[in-house]
């Protein structure tokens, strides 16, 4: 692999909910097929938070904006804070969770974007969405890319563009979160085969330089990943040194994170970490 691509810089500000309160408490087997792989497998807390941290701490490392949604009890699934809101300038766009037991996370969300001045937006409730999990914005291409068909509605393309001003780029998935399927990075947008539509990727090569990886990567959180400048912070596994090697002939740097305890419910780096787009 040849290419070689323009590395942006600007600064950005990641948000994370340390897992005080994480555990699995529930059952969305019908979508996740982690519930199913790993079920019986109760959260090390201690373990969990410690791999959290590593993340936490490499972000503070190299000088990234972070910022911290206080846990909260009875909230197991909070520090997956990005899928309960969708940050883009002021505005705050507030999910409505396919599976209801978690919709109060959003609510506790929603309470945090007023107290930090968020120009708060609800969404009706036929509509679903789950936030940063199923909306990215490239800040290359200027454009949103959002899922639908698995947890958010189709016609919340609609409401973003009318809200940001900004492009929004269907997406049909096959998984139940948009960032389990693709990876953008700058002008770059890596995806698993077989969890995003054909149709769909056609759309994709009008705006990014395609790169496909094995279908099995996306189960190994090869594609749950987040940048800052030129480095990568991805997830430990099996296909690791594949990945690394991919990363590193496009001139990027990569960090690997042991997140085996968030895994047990289909967690990785970018689940943990929910980006304020600002422009």
């Amino acid at each position: 692999m040849s290419l070689s691509f323009k590395i942006f810089t600007l600064k950005r500000t990641f948000i994370l909910c340390p897992p005080t309160y994480y555990k699995v408490e529930y059952d969305f087997s019908d979508d996740n097929e982690y519930y199913e792989f790993f079920r019986g497998r109760q959260v090390d807390s201690k373990k969990a938070y410690e791999q959290w941290n590593k993340v936490y701490s490499s972000y503070l490392k190299h000088n990234i904006d972070v910022k911290i949604v206080p846990p909260e009890e009875n909230l197991p699934e909070l520090t997956f804070v990005g899928d309960s809101i969708f940050l883009f300038n002021d505005k705050a766009f507030i999910s409505n969770f396919k599976h209801k037991e978690r919709q109060k996370e959003a609510q506790y969300v929603e309470e945090w974007a007023y107290k930090n001045n968020f120009e708060v937006i609800e969404l009706p409730e036929n509509i679903t969405f789950e936030g940063n999990a199923e909306a990215i914005y490239s800040y290359t291409k200027k454009v949103i890319l959002m899922a639908y068909g698995k947890r958010t509605s189709y016609e919340m393309k609609e409401i973003l563009e009318e809200f940001t001003g900004i492009e929004v780029i269907p997406i049909e998935t096959h998984k139940f979160h948009l960032d389990m399927c693709i990876f953008v990075v700058n002008d770059i947008l890596f995806y698993a085969k077989g969890t995003i539509s054909n149709s769909s990727i056609e759309t994709l090569k009008e705006y990014f330089h395609l790169i496909e990886l094995p279908n099995e990567w996306s189960f190994h959180f090869a594609l749950n990943n987040t940048y800052y400048e030129n480095v990568i912070f991805s997830n430990s596994s099996k296909v690791q040194d594949e990945l690394a090697e991919i990363f590193l002939k496009l001139g990027y740097n990569v960090e690997f994170f042991d997140l085996s305890e968030f895994h047990l419910v289909g967690g990785g780096v970018k689940c943990l970490t929910l980006e304020h787009y600002k422009i």
